[in-house]
């Protein structure tokens, strides 16, 4: 936290800034409610956010809405996730844990709006005047590894980059940025962690799509 610019609090106390930051902002994430610590050798946080009422999983909510969906929708959706990606690095805030468990989706009420993005699980996140490039290349490959192909297609993927390039800084080149996080997905996806996160992914479209052929 010292090194992030924090001070010696605690991840509680970080998270706490942050998720002031991003609403400051108007990024989707829970609202922090109270954050305490208790000092001494071992200092412990503590943060307690309020929920984000009818928020489901990325991955859920692909895996139950995707065949429905129009190819057009699918772009649409893939270029809002894309953008608000963008606005969180260009607020300055990285996501280490970009994992597809860590973006919620909230269904608006009104018909043909965008379901609003939340991040959640910040504790990570760093603040900072601008967002490496490398640390941008591992958010996205984060989520590109964490998501299954089967309910994110190759064309799903391009657009979503696409989408954040358009909102990002005009310093990133379109291929390479491409070529990058293909790359470290790759490897990210050979690591055990990630391999069950997909795994839990697969399994969750597979249940949802059963479920939805029943009705």
């Amino acid at each position: 936290n010292w090194l992030a610019g924090l001070g010696w609090g605690t991840k509680a106390r970080r998270e706490w800034h942050v998720l002031i930051a991003m609403k400051e902002a108007g990024l989707g994430c829970a609202e922090p409610v109270v954050v305490a610590e208790r000092t001494g050798f071992r200092p412990q946080g503590y943060l307690v956010l309020r929920e984000i009422p009818d928020a489901i999983l990325l991955g859920s909510y692909l895996a139950e809405h995707r065949a429905a969906m129009s190819v057009e929708q699918r772009r649409q959706l893939a270029a809002h996730l894309g953008r608000e990606v963008a606005r969180l690095h260009g607020t300055g805030i990285d996501h280490p844990d970009l994992f597809s468990k860590h973006i919620l989706l909230t269904s608006t009420r009104e018909s043909g709006q965008l379901p609003q993005v939340s991040f959640i699980d910040m504790q990570r996140s760093k603040m900072r005047r601008f967002v490496p490039i490398a640390q941008r290349i591992h958010d996205l490959a984060s989520l590109d590894a964490t998501l299954p192909p089967s309910i994110a297609s190759d064309a799903d993927r391009l657009t979503f980059l696409q989408s954040y390039l358009t909102y990002g800084p005009p310093s990133l080149d379109a291929r390479h940025l491409a070529a990058s996080v293909r790359r470290r997905s790759r490897r990210l996806r050979a690591r055990r962690k990630i391999r069950e996160l997909l795994e839990i992914g697969r399994h969750a479209a597979l249940t949802l799509s059963d479920s939805a052929k029943a009705l």
